[in-house]
């Protein structure tokens, strides 16, 4: 039984040192980008992101993640701002960060004109003391509910127009 686990484990660091070794894994840069709405101040967002992106420099690759200065409020104008500024950056990777309840037209249409892997990503509720809004409010969590319907929605509109398309297309005679 000993002897199982010393190959198992000798096997396992093998394994970990060619993992280490590999010279083709992707080379990530995320683009985060904070999203806000008007009804909440922006800098909520804003703060959000900055102590999100010190916690990730604190522990990994400074290099890795890049953090947009515009942060999208209520306007699509924010958006191509956004995607210009991370796509100039080099950001293969993004993630759309609700430091609140976002705006979820110019967040989704971010995610649908961006190249590349992206993620939604929602703020946890802090208390006043910390820098969150009165009763723990900033409804990012909400924020993120939306986000899901949105983008739930346009699949849905989606296959509903291709089916009444198809529909048409069987009815057509020819």
């Amino acid at each position: 039984m000993q002897q199982n686990a010393r190959q198992f484990y000798c096997k396992f660091l093998y394994l970990e040192r060619m993992f280490l070794k590999m010279t083709n894994l992707p080379k990530m840069k995320i683009g985060i980008v904070a999203v806000s709405r008007d009804c909440f101040p922006e800098s909520l967002s804003v703060t959000r992101r900055q102590n999100l992106v010190k916690a990730y420099t604190d522990k990994y690759d400074a290099e890795d993640i890049y953090e947009c200065p515009v942060c999208i409020v209520e306007s699509e104008i924010h958006m191509v701002q956004a995607l210009e500024d991370i796509k100039k950056a080099g950001c293969n990777a993004l993630v759309v960060y609700l430091g609140n309840f976002g705006p979820e037209i110019s967040e989704t249409l971010l995610a649908k004109h961006f190249d590349g892997p992206k993620m939604f990503v929602a703020a946890s509720e802090e208390d006043g003391l910390n820098g969150g809004l009165i009763d723990n409010r900033g409804d990012a969590y909400c924020g993120m509910l939306n986000v899901q319907a949105t983008t739930l929605n346009s699949a849905m509109l989606r296959l509903i127009f291709q089916s009444i398309l198809l529909e048409l297309l069987r009815n057509v005679q020819i």
